[in-house]
C-alpha cells in the first residue's frame, strides 16, 4: 500500500479533524495560522462554558422529558468536542506538529467525528419524533416516554461510534525528518479516503437533511393551523438549531468532498469552512440566549426560558404520559 510521503504538502497531511493542510511556506507563516488558532480558542471557551451551563440547567432545573433528553444529547456531543479542542489548537499553533502520540491522534479524530454524527443524528431524531407525534398521535401517546428516549439516544451514540470508527483505524503518526515534526495523518490510499469522504457526506449530511426536510414538510401540513396560533418565538427555536447546524456544516462537506474527488486546492476557503464547522459546537447555547427573554446578563434565566419553549415546541401532539411525568415533577 502506498503511504503518504513525509513532505509537508497540501495533499499529504490532514490534521486532527480533517482540517486542510498547507504548503511548507504557509506552515512557516505565523499570520496564516493566527486566525484559526484564535477562533478555535474562542469556540473552545464558548462551547465548554455554554454547553456546560445548558447541561447543568437541564439536569438540575428542568423537568426530565423526552424533549430535554434530545437537548442534552446535543449539549453532551458539543461539550465533548469543545473540551478536546485545545489539542487541535496546539497542533495548529505548532504548524501541524503532533506532540501527543499515536493514541490521541486516533482518539481525537474519532471523537470529533463522533460529535458530528451524534449531533446530526439527534437533530434527525428530533424531526422524526415530532413527525411521528403529529402523524400517529395515538401510538405516540402510548410509547413516547423518557425511557424510550433514553433507548433511542443510546442507539444514536452507538451508530455515531460505528460510523466514526474508521477515523480511529486509519489515523497514524509519522516522523518527518526533513521538517523535524511528527504528523498525524490518514494512512490510506487516495481512493479509500475518497470513499470515506463520500460516505461521510451521505451519512452525516445528505440523508439527515433529506429526512429532516421531509419530516418538517409533513409537520407543516398536519399542524399548520396550530403553528399559526402558537408563539412565534416558540415555533422557531428548533428550526434555528437545525438550520444553524446545516449552515455551519454545508460548506465543509461540499468543499472537502470536491477536494478529495478532484484534488482541487481550496487553500483559503476550506480552512474557513472548517472553522465555520467548528462553530456549530458552540452556537446552540448562543441561540438559547438569543431566543430567551430577560436581561442580557441573566444568562441562566434566558437558557431556562428557551428550554421551556423548546419543550413546548417539540411536544406538539406529544404523549400524555410525558405530560403526566412533567406535572409530577412540579
Amino acid at each position: 500500500m502506498r503511504m503518504m510521503t513525509p513532505l509537508m504538502s497540501y495533499e499529504d497531511y490532514l490534521s486532527l479533524f480533517s482540517y486542510p493542510t498547507y504548503s511548507s511556506d504557509e506552515l512557516n507563516n505565523e499570520e496564516g495560522f493566527s486566525f484559526p488558532v484564535v477562533l478555535n480558542c474562542i469556540i473552545c471557551l464558548l462551547g465548554v462554558s455554554g454547553n456546560g451551563l445548558v447541561m447543568w440547567v437541564v439536569i438540575h432545573e428542568v423537568r426530565k422529558t423526552v424533549s430535554m433528553i434530545w437537548i442534552i444529547n446535543l449539549s453532551v456531543a458539543d461539550f465533548t468536542f469543545t473540551f478536546l479542542l485545545p489539542f487541535t489548537v496546539v497542533q495548529q499553533a505548532l504548524a501541524l506538529h503532533w506532540p501527543f502520540g499515536s493514541f490521541l491522534c486516533k482518539f481525537l479524530s474519532f471523537s470529533s467525528q463522533l460529535n458530528m454524527f451524534a449531533s446530526v443524528f439527534t437533530l434527525t431524531v428530533i424531526a422524526l419524533d415530532r413527525c411521528i407525534s403529529v402523524t400517529f398521535p395515538i401510538w405516540s401517546q402510548n410509547h413516547r416516554t423518557v425511557k424510550m428516549a433514553l433507548g433511542v439516544s443510546l442507539m444514536v451514540w452507538i451508530l455515531a461510534a460505528v460510523f466514526s470508527s474508521p477515523c480511529f483505524l486509519i489515523r497514524e503518526i509519522m516522523e518527518d525528518g526533513v521538517e523535524g515534526k511528527t504528523i498525524c495523518f490518514y494512512s490510506v490510499k487516495e481512493y479509500i479516503l475518497r470513499n470515506l469522504m463520500l460516505s461521510r457526506f451521505i451519512l452525516a449530511f445528505l440523508m439527515p437533511f433529506s429526512i429532516i426536510t421531509i419530516c418538517y414538510c409533513i409537520i407543516l401540513v398536519k399542524v399548520r393551523q396550530r403553528w399559526r396560533k402558537s408563539s412565534g418565538r416558540s415555533q422557531r427555536v428548533t428550526c434555528l438549531i437545525i438550520w444553524a447546524f446545516f449552515i455551519c456544516w454545508l460548506p465543509f462537506h461540499v468543499l472537502y468532498l470536491i477536494h478529495t474527488m478532484t484534488n482541487l486546492h481550496f487553500t483559503t476557503s476550506l480552512p474557513l469552512a472548517t472553522c465555520l464547522a467548528y462553530t456549530s459546537s458552540c452556537i446552540n447555547p448562543l441561540l438559547y440566549m438569543y431566543v430567551g427573554r430577560g436581561s442580557c446578563i441573566q444568562i441562566k434565566k434566558r437558557i431556562q426560558i428557551t428550554l421551556k419553549l423548546l419543550h413546548e415546541e417539540m411536544s406538539i401532539n406529544s404523549s400524555r404520559s410525558e405530560w403526566r411525568l412533567s406535572r409530577a415533577g412540579e
